[in-house]
C-alpha cells in the first residue's frame, strides 16, 4: 500500500479535504468524485441520508466479530458495499438527527454522534 498518500489533510471546520498532488496520484479525478456526492447531497440532503441511514446492515467475520456496513446505491445497475468498519462502531443516531445536526444548531454533537 505503498502508493496510497501518507495523509490526507482535512480541515473538519470548513468541512474540506485539500486535494494534494500525492492524493491526486493515488486517486485520480478525486475532486470529481467529491463534486458528485457533494452534489447529489446539495439536491436532497435528508434523502441521502436517510438512504445511507436504511442501508446498514451487520454480518458476522470468519472470526465471529460483527462488522457493520453499509451500501451505497449507485445510478445505474452498480453498488458500492462498504467493508470498511465504520470509526468506532454503527450509528448511535437516525438520518433526521444527523441532518438537524449538520444543518441547524438543534442537535448537539454528542447527540448526533456524527463519527459514529
Amino acid at each position: 500500500m505503498s502508493n496510497l498518500p501518507g495523509e490526507v489533510i482535512v480541515s473538519p471546520e470548513k468541512k474540506l479535504l485539500y486535494v494534494t498532488p500525492e492524493l491526486e496520484a493515488s486517486f485520480p479525478d478525486v475532486a470529481d468524485a467529491f463534486r458528485d456526492v457533494n452534489d447529489v447531497y446539495r439536491y436532497n440532503p435528508g434523502a441521502q441520508l436517510k438512504s445511507l441511514d436504511e442501508s446498514l446492515f451487520t454480518y458476522k467475520s470468519s472470526t465471529g466479530a460483527k462488522i457493520d456496513c453499509s451500501l451505497i446505491p449507485g445510478r445505474s445497475s452498480e453498488l458500492l458495499v462498504m467493508w470498511a468498519p465504520f470509526s468506532d462502531s454503527s450509528p448511535k443516531s437516525d438520518s433526521e438527527t444527523i441532518y438537524r445536526y449538520i444543518s441547524t444548531d438543534e442537535v448537539s454533537k454528542n447527540k448526533a454522534a456524527p463519527n459514529s
